[in-house]
């Protein structure tokens, strides 16, 4: 799994992509996102074809927050009939001081094959300025075919302004050290529709852009209510 919702923008990002006040109180958030590819670890995952991706998601006032996130997948390449990605995710973000953390348990299951493996991811940021930040993410893989392998990487983010967000990553591996990258851009459209542009590299694979447009917002405003 891949992705920055609205409301891991809101809580985690520099920028404020939704209303503070909401993400205070504790809000359902909802979302689907049209990508070129859906892509991990710089690795194409719906074979050079464009992926519906979507999200609901539940932040308490406490920091605690849980939600379930789908996209379409084709792994025909890899002998694989699974034509859709289900995850199923719990978690914390906090704040001390200059420092953004947000730890999470996350449950990778597929249409045809079904549950494949669990992680434990943890993602830091600290704010060196108003505009950027300095980070990095963890992610330890407890089961499955990779059981016991170790993702993780520095990251960067700097906000250009209330609408646009720069960032990029850096990851390596304890399985089989294949190192890749990525860096690109968010651009809100107004209060529920972003656009991103992304370019991906890795020493296994020649280096591919992609591009994503996506709406988020809040039940309470999807469903007309204040």
């Amino acid at each position: 799994m891949n992705f920055k919702s609205a409301a891991h923008l809101a809580a985690f990002s520099l920028a404020v992509f939704l209303p503070a006040a909401a993400m205070a109180e504790g809000e359902t958030y909802v979302g689907l996102s049209l990508d070129s590819d859906y892509v991990i670890w710089s690795q194409r995952q719906n074979d050079h074809s464009p992926a519906l991706q979507g999200y609901v998601e539940h932040n308490f006032a406490s920091g605690l927050y849980a939600g379930v996130w789908f996209s379409q997948v084709d792994y025909e390449a890899f002998g694989l009939d699974d034509n859709a990605e289900i995850d199923l995710y719990l978690g914390y973000r906090g704040t001390a001081g200059k420092l953004r953390y947000d730890l999470s348990y996350y449950m990778y299951y597929y249409d045809d094959y079904g549950y494949d493996s669990s992680d434990i991811v943890a993602e830091f940021a600290y704010s060196l300025t108003d505009k950027f930040a300095l980070g990095a993410k963890i992610n330890a893989r407890q089961d499955g075919v990779n059981g016991g392998a170790y993702y993780y990487g520095p990251t960067a983010e700097y906000v250009v302004n209330e609408t646009t967000v720069i960032d990029a990553a850096f990851g390596d591996n304890t399985l089989d050290h294949r190192t890749h990258w990525n860096a690109g851009i968010v651009h809100r459209l107004g209060d529920t529709v972003s656009v991103e542009g992304r370019y991906y590299d890795s020493s296994s694979e020649k280096g591919f852009f992609t591009l994503g447009i996506a709406f988020d917002t809040t039940l309470s405003n999807l469903l007309g209510k204040k």
